[in-house]
C-alpha cells in the first residue's frame, strides 16, 4: 500500500476450528461481526468494516476478533507515493 491508498479486508470466522482467520484484499463483502484493530493506526487506519487506509510510511499488523478469538495478523507495510 501506498500513503492514501484504501482496500477493504475481510475476515472469515472458521466455525469448524473456531478461529478468526482468512485475510483477503480487494473483496467487496465484509462481515460485520468483526472487531477490526491496527497496532500502528497511526500508520494504517481500519474502520469497523474491515476498510484499511494507509496514513503515513510504515508497517502495522491488522487483527479481526469475533466470538472471543482473535485472528492472526495481516502484516500491511505502507510505503510514501512516489512523486508524479
Amino acid at each position: 500500500m501506498s500513503v492514501g491508498d484504501t482496500v477493504p479486508a475481510t475476515a472469515t470466522v472458521v466455525e469448524e476450528v473456531g478461529t478468526c482467520s482468512a485475510y483477503r484484499y480487494g473483496s467487496g463483502e465484509r462481515p460485520g461481526r468483526f472487531v477490526w484493530a491496527s497496532s500502528a493506526p497511526q500508520v494504517v487506519a481500519v474502520d469497523g468494516r474491515g476498510v484499511l487506509r494507509a496514513l503515513r510510511p510504515g508497517a502495522a499488523r491488522v487483527t479481526a476478533a469475533a466470538a472471543g478469538r482473535t485472528s492472526a495478523p495481516l502484516v500491511v507495510h505502507v510505503t510514501a507515493r512516489a512523486a508524479p
